[in-house]
């Protein structure tokens, strides 16, 4: 004779493990079944739609439906509203009446914002959003030897380094772990090209890459193709400018060019110029705003001195761990990377 005997365990431990057991017994029961039917109605020139389900054998399921507490779905089954309908029974052509109708107003819910998790797996995913067979096809075939890929966009690694620039110039931020996009990224989005904020320039260049290995294209004809693509947009920037605006923001006290963003770092917030890594200016965070009283700096490019290197303007700055210690520096860094001592509040030029 088989004896057995259930631990004594505390509720929640002994549903946990009527869980395992109920999860690990499931694998030796035979498959759920059911029937469904699809069924096509017409009713004064309107044309309408339903879908019945009626179950035929729980299988598996039959496990999650016993002593579940309450009720004969239990618990991890919502109970079901009203008995199924069994639509089966209904033959083509068959007629009735329509005893009541109505009409309620809805609206298409958003998809849910993006966690880093899901917007890493949807950059390594992103042919499923490409709607051009062609360019889905390419994008496809680029990563028909990878394990983790399907269609994606860059490498694991430049899409971190992406990401990151993408916070610290103030085109993303987050809030809890949901990935929004900022009103200057919007701008700067809508700003850009088509083919520039889509993958199918990806799977272009890839392809000519390809072309370029089997010897069918010189390497000299893409790039010619990518300095054409780069030179048409530096005409239209030029005749037609850069319409991104951004209410609100913080204008850089170094540069006078940038705008300050605010930055999640590893002990907090903090912002920065947009211009990076040009200018390297930083500020504390202050109740979500920058807190420039605590660190304003006196530096502006000057109109006077300018840089025997490259003839831009120099900027006075403040050493950072000697108070009261200045040098300058080219406005032009880091194209220009000249830097003197100070003299009386004068660039040291006579060395």
């Amino acid at each position: 004779m088989l004896n057995s005997r259930r631990p004594a365990l505390p509720e929640p431990e002994r549903n946990l493990y009527d869980l395992i057991t109920r999860s690990y017994l499931a694998q030796f029961y035979p498959p759920e079944q059911y029937r469904s039917t699809h069924v096509l109605f017409q009713a004064d020139n309107y044309r309408f739609a339903s879908n019945g389900r009626v179950d035929v054998s729980a299988g598996w399921r039959s496990l999650y439906r016993q002593g579940q507490g309450g009720g004969e779905n239990g618990g991890g089954e919502e109970q079901a509203d009203a008995e199924p309908v069994d639509l089966d029974r209904l033959t083509v052509g068959e007629q009735g009446s329509v005893s009541d109708a109505g009409a309620k107003r809805e609206f298409t819910k958003p998809p849910t914002r993006y966690a880093m998790k899901t917007l890493l797996k949807d950059l390594a995913q992103a042919a499923k959003y490409v709607t051009d067979p062609k360019i889905k096809e390419l994008l496809l075939s680029k990563d028909a030897e990878k394990a983790d890929e399907a269609g994606g966009i860059g490498t694991p690694a430049t899409r971190d380094t992406h990401i990151e620039t993408l916070f610290h110039r103030g085109f993303l931020a987050e809030k809890g772990k949901q990935i929004l996009s900022t009103e200057l990224g919007r701008s700067f989005h809508d700003a850009l090209p088509s083919f520039a904020v889509k993958p199918g320039l990806t799977a272009l260049w890839h392809e000519k890459q390809r072309l370029i290995e089997r010897g069918e294209l010189d390497y000299q004809s893409l790039l010619a193709d990518i300095d054409e693509v780069i030179d048409g947009e530096i005409r239209r920037v030029r005749s037609e400018g850069i319409p991104i605006s951004v209410s609100g923001s913080v204008p850089c006290l170094v540069c006078q060019e940038g705008a300050l963003r605010r930055i999640k770092g590893n002990k907090g917030f903090f912002w920065g110029c947009g211009c990076y890594p040009a200018c390297k200016a930083l500020f504390p965070d202050k109740k979500g705003k920058p807190d420039t009283a605590s660190r304003r700096p006196t530096a502006t490019v000057s109109e006077e001195h300018t840089c025997p290197k490259c003839e831009k303007g120099l900027i006075r700055r403040e050493a950072a761990r000697k108070k009261g210690v200045y040098w300058w520096g080219c406005s032009g860094f880091p194209a220009c990377n000249f830097r003197t001592f100070d003299e009386n509040g004068k660039p040291g030029l006579d060395w």
